[in-house]
């Protein structure tokens, strides 16, 4: 039965994405944040000891990748929406991109933006009930 499933929801590899295969209507998530580490010194001896080094470092996002629609691209930017309907903008020069599977990559959107609208309606919810709590403010009409 397992089978059955596999061939009915194909397993999709994300792939990373080259600046010139970005378009827009895909989805995407950051595979890798790319940071900049400014200086590197070299010991006193080292031949060009009063020379800086800027290094690269490669790193996996901390937190779990969230789906992005994009809406434009201007390389090295790429105009996102995010999940929660607000936009952003992607700096290629410090993120590397991987295009979801167009299925997965609306599924996990659509999913996203079903939990954003229920903490929407959950702190209004509170805030609403805050305001009937509290006792209407006394005037100092006399």
């Amino acid at each position: 039965m397992n089978q059955m499933n596999n061939q009915a929801n194909p397993t999709t590899l994300a792939r990373r994405l080259a600046p010139e295969d970005i378009t827009p209507g895909i989805y995407v998530a950051v595979l890798h944040k790319v940071q900049e580490v400014f200086p590197r010194l070299y010991g006193e001896c080292a031949p060009g000891a009063d020379r800086f080094e800027l290094s690269r470092v490669v790193t996996t996002p901390t937190r779990s990748p969230t789906p992005l629609r994009v809406i434009d691209v201007c390389v090295p930017f790429v105009f996102v929406e995010r999940p929660n309907g607000r936009p952003a903008i992607v700096d290629l020069r410090r993120a590397r991109l991987a295009r979801l599977g167009d299925a997965f990559g609306a599924l996990a959107f659509d999913r996203f933006q079903a939990e954003e609208a229920k903490r929407r309606a959950k702190r209004r919810a509170e805030r609403d009930a805050e305001g009937e709590a509290q006792p209407p403010a006394e005037s100092d009409q006399d």
